[in-house]
């Protein structure tokens, strides 16, 4: 979603309206998203998966760029 979305706007309120620990979103993304995405197989996964070559190891990049600004 990130990808084709971006990161949507106001998501640190969103964030507070919908979770009991808002700071679990920033755990969750430090954690377990951005290095999940940051694996080396992760595109190839990808690919794997919805059977596309769009995805791409700069996709990829800049993905992780998004999510880190959230930090």
């Amino acid at each position: 979603m990130v990808w084709k979305n971006g990161i949507p706007k106001h998501i640190e309120i969103r964030a507070k309206e919908l979770l009991t620990y808002p700071q679990i979103l920033v755990k969750n993304l430090k954690e377990i998203i951005i290095p999940h995405i940051s694996d080396d197989r992760f595109a190839d996964s990808w690919r794997g998966t919805f059977i596309s070559t769009e995805f791409t190891e700069d996709t990829k990049k800049e993905i992780i760029e998004r999510l880190s600004s959230l930090l």
